[in-house]
């Protein structure tokens, strides 16, 4: 059985794969395609998809995911937008998936989160 390093070498997504995956996922406030639609899109089996994309950024197409939408609301809660309107622009049911998410990944929530934005 290989390795992580060594299946990190014998995978990787082309150029136009990369760019087509990218530009799926980046569809902020839009219905998140499922792994598997990225990976038919890109002419890939799932599996391989999910192997090449982790060996390509360090994350699982999932981690990947998450990790944008939470940048993507730190983003909008520097302006003065409602926390409510953040979660749907960024794909999240209502405000309190946002608040337990970014509260899980961040470790705070939102709403301190702007406040100790604001205060440095």
């Amino acid at each position: 059985m290989m390795d992580a390093e060594a299946r990190g070498r014998a995978v990787g997504l082309s150029r136009a794969n990369r760019i087509c995956a990218l530009s799926m996922f980046d569809l902020c406030g839009q219905a998140d395609p499922s792994v598997a639609e990225v990976a038919r899109q890109c002419g890939l089996s799932r599996g391989y998809f999910s192997l090449a994309f982790k060996a390509w950024t360090g994350y699982t197409p999932g981690q990947w995911r998450l990790a944008r939408k939470i940048d993507m609301a730190k983003l909008l809660l520097k302006d003065a937008h409602a926390i409510a309107d953040i979660a749907i622009e960024c794909g999240f049911a209502d405000q309190a998936h946002l608040t337990r998410t970014f509260r899980a990944v961040v470790g705070l929530s939102p709403g301190k989160w702007r406040a100790q934005f604001r205060a440095h």
